[in-house]
């Protein structure tokens, strides 16, 4: 007995590292139906085996092994969590490398793999899993392979993916490979693109952001009297929580490709990810009210959702070939610009915080947005071509709430510009708008502005084209949604331009047309959403960052 003892002691010592502690009541050697305590395993963390009708361990190298299945948890040395559930396992204690069978249900910070043959190393947070899906809040995927990244940066292969929650999708998108970046994009390379039992053509890359949705992954045709016929694509090039690229591009009938290509780089740290268009909104009509700038698009899918801007900065690069530019005035005045570049500061009084998503409620924040830009423009058919620097301050009021219908909120913008012609031009513009929601889907909005303008400008676009305007906004919410929108010229009495949107709202899907009646233009409007709050039983719509996941 003390000859034993004398050799136990240096054998522990030597396989300490890779010792396991089992709390088990007995640890047998051949078949049993007895449960067992749970195994606690030190790998550079902690890992706790539960539920095994049959455990098996090897001092010698450390490994561990439930045949008949078990449950794993793994506690990293920084907190993180990583649950597995699967129907055999294996773990060696020298690599931290499992391999499991299935059925495989793997609980990570992206969301819940299930599969039927997992290899994974706990310690370094990266695996390949057969046969996978992946259920999160956002969507849903799946392919015959996926490899597990440390950071989250998963990639499945012969995948399908939806954002739908319903058991027959809206919509799937097929793809050689998807790509998936946690809160931020999804990128699928070599997709086939289905809706219902329907394939349309679909272009060959496609990225959809998590945080504002995606467009179309084909090209939508369209009309205006301008170019006549004609195609759009609008892509996300790159997306996430640093930095967007956005193309978008029309094909007609009579021109050549007219768009732009718009990047947008957060200069600090923002907590959800942005597209490029969603910052430089106001490009295609920069003489745009405030107040409608805010307010919800009358496609939306819920009128009451408003969205309020955290605190935030940008710098842009906009590059641009013939980009239509909307006025009052002239109904097919284009702009080029040889890049523009500038800085934009959203909210700077807010919260960098995220708000609480979107709300919906009259209720509205004191908000401060100021833009400095510069630009070397050529402008048709004047064929004006100089370069412009300028500034645009936007003060909007928080909103003064009456009741529980209704809300007023008042803006302030002010251009001012100076151009390489040696000349300068300002406009001032205050307005007010009133809020009313009539019944819970349904919204009217009632805006008067004035705009006075000094200087001068070389170019028609950024000039002012109207003094005192109405606008009136009226829009219905629902499975059928439908909104209108209509500008009247207060000085001539006379509406300048309507607008009407009809949409059918999917789970995950909306697909409707517009018409607007100045350039006389007719278009689809297709999108993929996020799934409905409903769906998603109120969850947030953008999961949670995981730690040193970036763009």
């Amino acid at each position: 007995m003390k000859r034993f003892r004398r050799a136990w002691w240096p054998l522990s010592v030597a396989l300490l590292p890779n010792l396991l502690t089992v709390c088990a009541a007995a640890i047998e050697s051949g078949n049993s139906t007895s449960k067992k305590q749970p195994s606690s395993v030190p790998t550079n963390g902690t890992l706790v085996v539960t539920g095994a009708k049959l455990l098996r361990q090897n001092l010698a190298n450390g490994s561990l092994e439930a045949p008949e299945g078990a449950t794993v948890v793994y506690t990293a040395s920084d907190g993180t969590q990583t649950t597995l559930k699967a129907g055999s396992f294996f773990y060696d204690g020298m690599s931290a490398v499992a391999e499991a069978r299935g059925p495989i249900s793997l609980q990570r910070a992206e969301g819940i793999f299930t599969g039927e043959k997992l290899t994974y190393n706990f310690r370094d947070r990266d695996g390949t899993l057969e046969e996978a899906h992946l259920e999160t809040d956002l969507f849903r995927a799946s392919g015959s392979r996926i490899e597990l990244s440390p950071d989250g940066r998963d990639t499945l292969y012969n995948a399908r993916f939806t954002t739908c929650a319903l058991v027959h999708p809206d919509y799937v998108i097929r793809a050689r490979r998807i790509r998936l970046v946690p809160g931020q994009y999804v990128q699928a390379d070599g997709i086939t693109f289905q809706v219902g039992r329907v394939v349309l053509p679909a272009l060959p890359s496609y990225r959809y952001n998590l945080g504002t949705g995606g467009g179309s992954p084909t090209v939508l045709p369209g009309y205006d009297r301008t170019d006549g016929p004609y195609v759009s694509i609008s892509q996300s090039l790159l997306g996430g929580i640093r930095s967007s690229l956005d193309v978008n591009a029309r094909v007609g009938v009579k021109t050549l490709p007219v768009g732009t290509v718009d990047y947008v780089l957060a200069l600090q740290p923002v907590a959800r990810s942005f597209s490029a268009r969603a910052v430089l909104g106001d490009v295609a009509d920069p003489l745009q009210s405030t107040l409608e700038r805010l307010a919800p698009p009358i496609y939306s899918r819920d009128p009451h959702e408003i969205t309020f801007q955290p605190h935030s900065s940008f710098f842009y690069a906009m590059l641009q070939n013939r980009q239509f530019v909307y006025n009052r005035n002239f109904t097919n005045i284009s702009i080029s610009r040889f890049p523009e570049v500038g800085v934009r500061f959203v909210n700077i009084f807010g919260s960098r915080e995220v708000p609480a998503g979107q709300a919906t409620s009259l209720a509205a924040p004191l908000q401060v947005d100021v833009a400095a830009y510069g630009a070397e423009i050529n402008e048709l058919p004047s064929n004006v071509t100089a370069a412009r620097f300028g500034l645009r301050t936007d003060l909007i009021s928080p909103a003064i709430v009456i009741g529980r219908r209704i809300s007023l909120r008042f803006a302030f913008t002010n251009w001012l510009n100076y151009y390489s012609t040696g000349t300068a031009y300002a406009i001032l513009s205050p307005e007010a708008g009133l809020d009313y929601l009539p019944t819970r889907t349904s919204r009217l909005n009632v805006s008067l502005r004035h705009l006075a303008d000094v200087g001068r400008t070389p170019f028609v676009f950024d000039r002012r084209d109207v003094r005192n305007e109405l606008r009136l906004q009226y829009q219905v919410g629902g499975t059928w949604a439908f909104g209108l929108m209509s500008h009247i010229d207060l000085d001539h009495n006379r509406a300048y331009d309507n607008e009407l949107a009809i949409i059918r709202n999917f789970d995950c899907m909306q697909v409707g047309v517009y018409y607007r009646t100045r350039s006389q233009q007719f278009g689809i409007l297709f999108n993929l959403l996020p799934a409905s709050r409903r769906a998603m039983g109120g969850r947030s719509l953008v999961s949670p960052q995981p730690a040193g996941v970036g763009d």
